[in-house]
């Protein structure tokens, strides 16, 4: 049987895997469906890695930490059971509230290059 923080935990390593899907979708993908006539692979790369750091200046990335989880910690001697809760901030769970304005911006960027999406 699970427990409520396990489906908790659960929930939370979907959305991980989530976006990190999508992160991989919006920028290690990209130079598959990318074309500009005479260009070679490394000058997209270079052109890529530009865009890239114009995104991420323009839009660093911005952590959000999920709110209202507690951890308690109980302890039991005898018949005597002892709790303490917490807020426990979990860095692993933190979202980069940015990544899709960053991904707009690399977009925007290789198009305004010249670079067309390819089908």
């Amino acid at each position: 049987m699970l427990s409520l923080g396990n489906k908790k935990r659960e929930h939370s390593m979907s959305q991980r895997i989530a976006l990190v899907l999508l992160a991989l979708a919006l920028s290690g993908c990209a130079s598959l469906n990318w074309s500009r006539p005479g260009t070679t692979e490394a000058q997209f790369y270079q052109d890529r890695m530009e865009c890239e750091q114009m995104g991420a200046n323009m839009y660093p990335p911005r952590t959000q930490q999920p709110t209202g989880q507690v951890q308690t910690n109980c302890t039991t001697y005898g018949n005597q059971t002892n709790c303490t809760s917490r807020a426990a901030p979990d860095l692993s769970q933190a979202i980069d509230t940015s990544i899709s304005q960053r991904a707009s911006a690399l977009e925007s960027c290789l198009r305004s290059r010249g670079y067309t999406r390819g089908k």
